[in-house]
């Protein structure tokens, strides 16, 4: 028997919503899952809170001119799509019953058959989306089977008093949060559907809020897929097990600046921008590796020996295989002035003795984080070209200097560090996806399985994206055993891209389920100077990491 369509209502300030919001109806609209019935306008809802989607209202002339001063320092060169600029609802919509009314929650208003509120109460909707933050009536609420759904940044629901993302980027907190809740009649009492990090984006406001709602569209639908699949008793068992940890919120009112307040923080990212535009001017941001050879697996660091690159180039994501005595060290190579990357392998003997890169494969797109495992007794190669939106599959035919590409395991996709584990007769894809564009590809891990290597049909893991976290995302090396326990490394990339990176444990793996627990945490704060460490890996013996460091500019030929 097909099951029906979830009943979805959009309860709106305004005849228009932003680009973010309207590409998420329209992935609604077009599912197997739900579809949109109702459109309620109220704009009394306009007047009575704040929105997501409006940014300086309520200020006075001082604050404009600084908003308007801001924004030529800050703002001026965008580099992703904004997420805010507005369209008609009616484009995405059109046939869809549409309510306009300023008085729909009001007590007086008749309870006839005809009159909106009635049409509203009677119309058995599964969920409510509501786009904005204002606390809505009871009987609103209750009418919804399955509740009142709304996007709030941050995780204390006091912070309300400013545009979304404006605290994150001001405080330069590392992490911006996103949280989906179903709201009640309590604005500071919600239920969470689902909590996702992003790093911040210090420089811009804009970006930084326009980044986080391009990745948080998926939210939505993600969750109404789960409910129409799995059922509401399932649904309602997940959400339960999402809110059993108690929030804390910190007890601080993040209330309406100043004028004098908000010139005191724009001057602050004057010199912060100021800072970073001499570090620009003066220095290279250089990666190098650092190796051990040593059998016990170290927490420090401070003992290894580096190895540096030319000023024109960096060396980064090593990836180690060890065959006849010797490791190979494959790596991304950098070359500044070509503004691409190619794969260049490094020998080293079991004395740490190494010999200059050699160039292995090169495209006309970038490759970078080259993934080089074994099986049954041939070599294969992943390296990531998500500019060539694939994830390419190549094979050595005469390992390590030549490889043949085998085929595409992904096509018309933006995915990242693709690194593969066989596990239980099955391979097992770990990979960053970008959904949509303007998102970051820095928060999302996504598994895919196969039981067959050379296959363009990888099943999704049914929990994706497994991992929604910035600081423990992205693949950050092979997938390695010990002891009969399986460790994911992953990228810590919350302060700036690549700042760190985590061991995790890997204590659940199959179609349905994913749990890894993170077991270390290694920042780069071992020696002055080091800003990043985004990739580990060890075979044998060898241990080989990355390091970011500021590297003066003396002559870059």
């Amino acid at each position: 028997m097909e099951k029906n369509k979830l009943k979805i209502g959009l309860l709106l300030n305004g005849n228009t919503v932003t680009a973010w919001f309207a590409k998420m109806a329209e992935q609604i609209n077009s599912s197997q899952y739900a579809e949109i019935n109702l459109v309620i306008i109220n704009e009394q809802l306009e007047n009575s809170s704040l929105s997501v989607n409006k940014i300086g209202t309520h200020q006075k002339y001082g604050k404009i001119l600084l908003n308007r001063l801001y924004h030529l320092l800050f703002e001026r060169n965008q580099e992703i799509p904004d997420a805010f600029k507005l369209v008609a609802i009616e484009k995405i919509l059109p046939g869809v019953l549409t309510i306009e009314t300023k008085n729909i929650f009001d007590r007086a208003t008749a309870l006839d058959a005809k009159s909106d509120k009635k049409i509203i109460l009677n119309s058995k909707l599964d969920i409510l989306i509501h786009d904005g933050i204002a606390p809505l009536p009871k009987e609103l609420l209750e009418s919804v089977k399955h509740g009142v759904w709304s996007y709030s940044i941050g995780e204390d629901p006091i912070n309300i008093r400013q545009p979304a993302g404006y605290w994150e980027m001001f405080k330069n907190k590392p992490e911006t949060c996103i949280l989906l809740k179903r709201l009640t009649t309590n604005l500071t009492q919600y239920e969470i559907l689902y909590r996702s990090y992003s790093a911040t984006n210090y420089m811009s406001f804009i970006e930084n809020k326009s980044s986080v709602y391009w990745k948080a569209l998926s939210f939505i639908p993600r969750k109404l897929n789960d409910l129409f699949n799995d059922g509401a008793t399932q649904f309602e068992n997940d959400i339960k097990q999402i809110n059993e940890d108690l929030q804390y919120f910190p007890n601080q009112k993040n209330l309406e600046l100043t004028t004098w307040q908000q010139l005191f923080l724009i001057s602050k990212k004057i010199i912060q921008k100021s800072k970073l535009v001499c570090e620009l001017k003066l220095f290279n941001k250089q990666w190098s590796l650092l190796y051990c050879i040593n059998p016990e697996l170290s927490s420090s660091f401070a003992h290894y020996t580096k190895i540096t690159p030319p000023n024109d180039r960096f060396w980064a994501d090593p990836h180690i295989i060890y065959q006849n005595n010797c490791y190979y060290i494959f790596i991304e190579e950098y070359i500044y002035k070509k503004n691409k990357g190619h794969i260049s392998v490094i020998k080293m003997n079991t004395l740490g003795e190494y010999e200059q890169p050699v160039v292995i494969l090169e495209k006309n797109h970038h490759l970078s984080y080259p993934f080089v495992f074994e099986n049954n007794g041939d070599y294969y190669m992943i390296p990531e070209t998500a500019e060539n939106r694939t994830i390419e599959l190549y094979k050595s035919s005469n390992f390590p200097f030549k490889w043949e590409w085998q085929m595409n395991l992904m096509e018309d996709v933006t995915a990242v560090d693709t690194t593969l584990y066989f596990h239980n007769n099955k391979w097992w894809m770990f990979v960053n996806v970008i959904e949509n564009e303007g998102a970051s590809s820095l928060d999302e891990l996504f598994i895919f399985y196969s039981d067959e290597l050379h296959s363009n049909n990888w099943q999704p893991h049914k929990k994706n994206p497994v991992v929604s976290d910035v600081k423990n995302a992205r693949p950050a090396g092979a997938i390695f055993s010990k002891e009969g326990n399986i460790f994911r490394p992953a990228q810590n990339c919350s302060h700036r891209y690549g700042y760190g990176f985590n061991i995790n444990r890997i204590e659940l793996l199959n179609e349905f389920e994913y749990k890894e627990t993170m077991i270390s945490n290694i920042e780069p704060n071992w020696k002055k100077g080091l800003l990043a460490s985004h990739t580990f890996s060890k075979v044998n013996n060898l241990r080989v990491i990355d390091v970011l460091a500021n590297k003066a500019k003396l002559s870059i030929d």
